[in-house]
């Protein structure tokens, strides 16, 4: 489990090798673990879980980020406004992909 503060906290099941120790502060884009195939599993496969608050949720909706935005020093501004005016009309004109929806499988009752 990685406490992320905030009342986050992310599980990472099923690994074949962890490679931190508890209790060891971890960084951004480093190796925890490698995928496994423990159980029943018919593959190897990561269980990904989310707790807010000690309660699981919906890791889809989350939105995580690393550190607070910084503020643009005045300096920068006007080379960002002009880079954002020529840029931000062509970002906008990107299609973006159709909202992915998620459907949960259940099992047969015998």
């Amino acid at each position: 489990m990685i406490r992320h503060g905030g009342g986050i906290e992310t599980l990472y099941m099923h690994l074949s090798r962890i490679a931190v120790r508890s209790g060891q502060r971890v960084r951004q884009g480093q190796m925890i673990g490698r995928v496994g195939s423990t159980g029943r599993s018919t593959g190897p496969h990561l269980d990904y879980r989310v707790k807010r608050n000690g309660q699981y949720i919906n890791p889809l909706g989350l939105k995580m980020y690393s550190e607070p935005a910084k503020i643009l020093p005045d300096a920068y501004r006007a080379d960002f406004e002009a880079l954002m005016n020529e840029m931000g009309p062509k970002l906008a004109a990107i299609p973006l992909p159709e909202k992915a929806s998620v459907k949960l499988a259940q099992a047969d009752a015998d």
